[in-house]
């Protein structure tokens, strides 16, 4: 009679092997620390930099690559500058204002350029530089509002232009008498303050200038005014608003920023501080940009001002950034030495006197793995032993007509 084999029990004796392993495996990936590759070259060479290190990640057994996947093209590559392209939007239309106003005389095609680049500008975050070509956008308005016989609107717009640049003047020699003092009017006039009610959520800006959290009531002068809410989590939006005095407000709605543009933000501004040898702002950026991406430790490439690539380390904990080294082609894991926890070296054993010396086996140095406990291993061998334990139960059951909803008994 042979001996028979309980085949469900079998099954699951494989099964469990095979999870037990797994479970270690999962193990071992949580104690190894996830490392960040951050280009800040700019440079389209140093993708192939940043594979090489991913890979040397995917080897490592004390660090591993970010649980956070798909920000890796918003990590390498061009620096993303989203409010760049609504700036160049504003200056063209600026320039087809003023063409349109000085050459082809069309005062109602000018209005049209020239609040068209206001809209552009009202998506951006405010800038000395984006608060002076506002300004050169409204005064065009303004000065086709006065072409086509709008006072009012001519003069709202010409107090927002000295509102957003009070440097701004009209030059005698190039306008005639009746618009240079319509403007003067209307920068000279004495404010009237009423306010402003403002819906939505970030940092609020009035004209070109913080004035603090949204939302909240705001006093302004009676007239034109450019609104714009920013912040880290949410997407720029702005508007023009006329100020009456009677119950006036803004809304502007909260679209929440996606995190891959989060972290384009986030590598930007850590680009701009790093270039300004700005370490405060560094700091921030940098631990802004790893709790995006789930990580307490970085590989940073960029370039120095001789245009050769260096790179750097960062650590959530001291001693933070280490010192930026030139790179000459270095392997990647000669990168990623700084981050690995130091080694523990080896106890040194006291050989005994006399003829006879016992054999010590050479304990694994912590933070290393034998061969036999990397998890590879373990997977083949549990893959192994499964196979082998269900292949033994089908050859002892090969003459027979059974399935694995019965035990199988010996005959």
């Amino acid at each position: 009679m042979r001996p028979g084999v309980p085949a469900p029990v079998a099954i699951c004796v494989a099964i469990c092997v095979v999870f037990a392993a797994a479970r270690t495996g999962r193990a071992d990936d949580q104690a190894r620390r996830q490392v960040a590759v951050i280009d800040l070259s700019a440079d389209d060479t140093v993708r192939a930099l940043a594979d090489s290190l991913y890979r040397a990640l995917n080897r490592s057994d004390v660090l591993r690559n970010p649980d956070r996947r798909g920000f890796e093209s918003s990590l390498t590559g061009p620096l993303v500058d989203e409010d760049k392209v609504h700036v160049d939007s504003a200056r063209d239309h600026r320039v087809a204002a003023r063409a349109q106003l000085f050459t082809s005389f069309d005062a109602k095609a000018a209005e049209k350029e020239a609040g068209a680049g206001e809209v552009e500008l009202q998506a951006v975050t405010p800038t000395a530089e984006t608060r002076a070509l506002y300004a050169e956008l409204s005064l065009v308005h303004g000065l086709a509002l006065l072409d086509r016989r709008d006072a009012v609107g001519a003069a709202c717009a010409f107090a927002l232009t000295h509102r957003l640049d009070p440097t701004t003047q009209l030059d005698p020699a190039q306008y005639p008498p009746d618009i240079t003092a319509a403007f003067q009017h209307a920068i000279e006039a004495a404010p009237v303050m009423a306010p402003l009610a403002v819906s939505g959520t970030g940092r609020l800006w009035i004209d070109g200038r913080e004035r603090g959290d949204a939302p909240g009531t705001f006093d302004v002068e009676v007239g034109d005014h450019v609104v714009v809410l920013t912040g880290s989590d949410r997407e720029t939006t702005g508007a023009a608003v006329r100020v009456q005095g009677t119950h006036d407000a803004v809304d502007l709605p909260d679209v929440p920023a996606s995190d891959p543009r989060r972290v384009e933000r986030a590598r930007l501004a850590l680009s701009r501080a790093q270039a300004k040898g700005d370490d405060a702002a560094r700091a921030g950026a940098m631990k802004e940009l790893a709790a995006l991406l789930g990580v307490g430790d970085a590989v940073m490439i960029s370039k120095r001002a001789d245009g050769k690539l260096q790179w750097e380390t960062w650590k959530d904990r001291a001693p933070g950034f280490s010192a930026p080294k030139l790179y000459t082609n270095q392997q990647p894991e000669d990168l990623l030495e700084g981050l690995a926890p130091p080694a523990v070296p080896k106890p040194v054993e006291d050989t005994p006197k006399g003829p006879t010396v016992p054999f010590v086996r050479a304990q694994p140095l912590e933070g290393e793995q034998s061969w036999y406990q990397r998890r590879w291993v373990q997977a083949s061998a549990a893959t192994g032993l499964a196979a082998a334990i269900i292949g033994a139960i089908l050859w002892a059951r090969r003459d027979e007509n059974v399935t694995l909803d019965h035990d199988v008994k010996g005959m």
